[in-house]
């Protein structure tokens, strides 16, 4: 394994790891509904990712967007109100 590509999985590493820890001090210290939670995350990544979505679509490119509207929220929602009672560190390895 190259340098390059050992650097590239730690980053994605430690932002996935991160992403428990700030989800888990957001929900039990602030008190945030963990739906908004999940709306917060789902525009950022929207905005993030928005100058990918104008090239040239599949041709089922919708479906793959129904799944996502159904998949995301609901994942995202029981994971943030299990994070309202579970420590970070034991939910990011569930």
């Amino acid at each position: 394994m190259k340098l390059r590509d050992f650097i590239i999985l730690m980053v994605c590493c430690l932002c996935w790891g991160s992403n428990f820890v700030v989800s888990s001090w957001v929900i039990g210290g602030h008190n945030i509904p963990p739906m908004f939670l999940a709306f917060v995350r789902a525009a950022i990544v929207l905005l993030v990712m928005a100058p990918f979505l104008f090239k040239k679509l599949p041709e089922h490119f919708w479906r793959l967007i129904l799944v996502c509207l159904f998949i995301g929220p609901l994942h995202l929602a029981f994971l943030y109100t299990g994070l309202i009672t579970a420590p970070a560190s034991s939910s990011s390895i569930v």
